[in-house]
């Protein structure tokens, strides 16, 4: 599938998330064990990845399976778990993490972790933040409730409503500037 080698060259964008540049506020990833992110699957799922950096996992969390899915996935997660060494050894984290040099060139294991399956179509992004809301608070994404997502979705709403509010009455009373 991925036979071809090709000269890359490495996009600064992407050293700028390794180094915590971006998004603003983020750690360096010599600071850090783990780092999630979004896949968008042809603009119609949503799923959160999650690179393990010790043990040198890229793991998937998706509540859609079936076979035609994971080969989709897969073509997108592949290509990231081959450009991720190369990316790491562009900003020197491996002379930083020098306990990790044996890890240098090697691709990145990809894997799927056992997840709740969405019920209904169009509940995949609520999946993905709950996903990940939970094992940021080192809770497992196996407790997200499928029956649940009506409330998570309810909740989210206000909860964003409630922090606009915030930042809107702290700009007001001249609290907050850079709003």
């Amino acid at each position: 599938m991925f036979k071809e080698k090709k000269e890359w060259e490495v996009e600064p964008q992407l050293q700028k998330y390794v180094l915590g540049d971006l998004p603003r506020l983020s750690n360096p990833w010599v600071e850090v064990d783990h780092v999630y992110f979004l896949v968008n699957v042809g603009n119609y799922h949503w799923f959160l990845g999650l690179i393990d950096l010790p043990n040198w996992n890229l793991m998937n969390f998706d509540s859609l399976r079936g076979k035609e899915h994971d080969d989709k996935v897969t073509t997108l997660v592949v290509p990231i778990s081959r450009m991720l060494p190369w990316v790491l050894e562009s900003v020197g984290y491996f002379d930083i993490k020098k306990n990790m040099v044996e890890k240098k060139g090697k691709i990145f294991h990809m894997c799927w972790l056992q997840s709740p399956h969405q019920l209904g179509f169009g509940d995949c992004g609520i999946f993905t933040c709950k996903f990940g809301e939970f094992m940021m608070h080192k809770k497992s994404h196996q407790l997200v409730e499928p029956y649940k997502i009506k409330y998570y979705r309810e909740k989210y709403v206000v909860e964003l409503y409630y922090h606009v509010d915030i930042k809107r009455t702290r700009k007001m009373l001249g609290h907050d500037k850079h709003c």
